[in-house]
């Protein structure tokens, strides 16, 4: 799923004006994300009391939202 704004080009993220559109991105930097991704759906912790969910936008692995959740 997308980020992005419907019909804009610019990301409805907090961190949006920060995020570049257009250019080179670091294949070293997409690789560790790649890693570390891949590592989420073991490493999250998912029960009762606590939970974190990530979101990842479908076109950049480096854009991303997540929400954390715990006990009272």
């Amino acid at each position: 799923m997308s980020m992005k704004q419907e019909g804009a080009s610019q990301y409805n993220h907090y961190w949006k004006d920060m995020i570049t559109t257009g250019g080179v991105v670091n294949p070293k930097k997409m690789v560790r994300l790649a890693q570390e991704l891949a590592d989420l759906s073991n490493a999250l912790p998912n029960n009762d009391t606590n939970a974190i969910f990530v979101r990842v936008d479908q076109d950049r692995v480096d854009v991303m939202k997540a929400i954390i959740t715990g006990s009272n």
